[in-house]
C-alpha cells in the first residue's frame, strides 16, 4: 500500500491516464425546502475485470479521495461508503470493490432560496495486472424552494448503519485479537459467513481466516492481529457483515461498529 501511495504521490495524477471509470451525482431531490435534508449519491462504475479500493484498502490499494465543492450554505450532515468486500489479487488481500461502489451522502440545505450547483472531484486507484490513477468529475444542480420535488430512486446499494443497541469490545489474546459483541440478533444467521472490516488500518491481519462464533449470549469473533499491531490502540471503528442475502434487522447487512481494547 505505502508502494502504491508512493507512486500516486510522485505522478501528482497530472498526467493523462486511461480512464477505466465513470463516475454519477445523483440527488435525491433536485428542487428542497429550505433547511431539509437531501441524500446524494455517487456511483462509481469500473470497467469488467478492474477493481477499486475502500477507506481501508487493506494489504494493496489507497483509499479513494472524494473533495466536494458546496454551494455557500449547505452541509454534508455524513457520508457512507457501500460495503466493501474482499479482493484478493496474487497475494495480496484488499478491501475494495469490483464493478461499482456507491457513497451515499446527507446534505443539509441553506435557509436562503436560490439555485445551486454541487461539483466534486474523486481521485482514486482501479487495479487490474497494475493500478491506474482516475481523476473523476461530478456536478449536479440543487434548487432551495418553497416547495421540494417528489423523491427519485437512488440507486441501488448496501449501506452500514449504526444501532446503539449493539456494544463490541476486544481483547488481545497471544496473536489474536477476540471481538465480544452483544446486542445482535443472529438467529438464522449462517455464523461462518459474517465478516469483520477494519476500517482503521494496522489491527487485523487481512490475509487470515475469521472464527466466528456464540458464547454466553454474545457474537464471538476472533481474528490474528495486524504485523503492525500498536501495543497502546486503545479503540478502532470496524463494520461487521452479514453473510449475503441474510441481515441483521431489515435491509441492514452491515453495522458500524466503535470497538474500544481492554487490556
Amino acid at each position: 500500500m505505502m508502494m502504491v501511495a508512493a507512486t500516486i504521490a510522485m505522478l501528482g495524477l497530472t498526467q493523462q491516464f486511461p480512464k477505466h471509470s465513470k463516475a454519477e451525482l445523483t440527488l435525491a431531490s433536485p428542487t428542497v425546502v429550505p433547511g431539509a435534508v437531501v441524500e446524494a449519491n455517487l456511483r462509481v462504475s469500473l470497467d469488467p475485470g478492474w477493481h477499486s479500493y475502500w477507506v481501508n484498502p487493506g494489504e494493496n490499494g489507497s483509499p479513494p479521495d472524494f473533495k466536494f465543492n458546496l454551494p455557500a450554505g449547505w452541509k454534508v450532515l455524513r457520508a457512507r461508503y457501500e460495503l466493501p468486500e474482499m479482493v484478493i489479487a496474487g497475494e495480496m488481500v484488499s478491501y475494495g470493490y469490483e464493478d461499482h461502489f456507491n457513497v451515499r451522502y446527507s446534505l443539509q440545505a441553506p435557509k436562503k432560496l436560490g439555485k445551486a450547483e454541487f461539483t466534486g472531484k474523486l481521485e482514486f486507484l482501479v487495479c487490474q495486472e497494475t493500478c491506474i490513477p482516475q481523476s473523476l468529475s461530478v456536478s449536479a444542480p440543487v434548487t432551495v424552494a418553497a416547495n421540494a420535488t417528489p423523491k427519485m430512486t437512488l440507486p441501488e446499494a448496501s449501506f452500514p448503519e449504526w444501532d446503539p443497541a449493539v456494544k463490541a469490545e476486544a481483547r488481545v489474546s497471544g496473536n489474536d485479537l477476540e471481538l465480544r459483541i452483544t446486542g445482535l440478533k443472529t438467529e438464522g444467521l449462517d455464523l461462518p459467513g459474517i465478516q469483520l472490516f477494519s476500517e482503521s488500518p494496522n489491527i487485523v491481519n487481512y490475509a487470515s481466516r475469521t472464527d466466528v462464533r456464540m458464547g454466553n449470549g454474545a457474537l464471538v469473533v476472533r481474528i490474528p492481529k495486524s504485523p503492525y499491531w500498536d501495543a497502546k490502540t486503545k479503540s478502532f471503528k470496524a463494520l461487521l457483515v452479514a453473510p449475503e442475502n441474510q441481515f441483521w434487522s431489515p435491509s441492514v447487512r452491515g453495522l458500524v461498529l466503535n470497538v474500544p481494547v481492554r487490556s
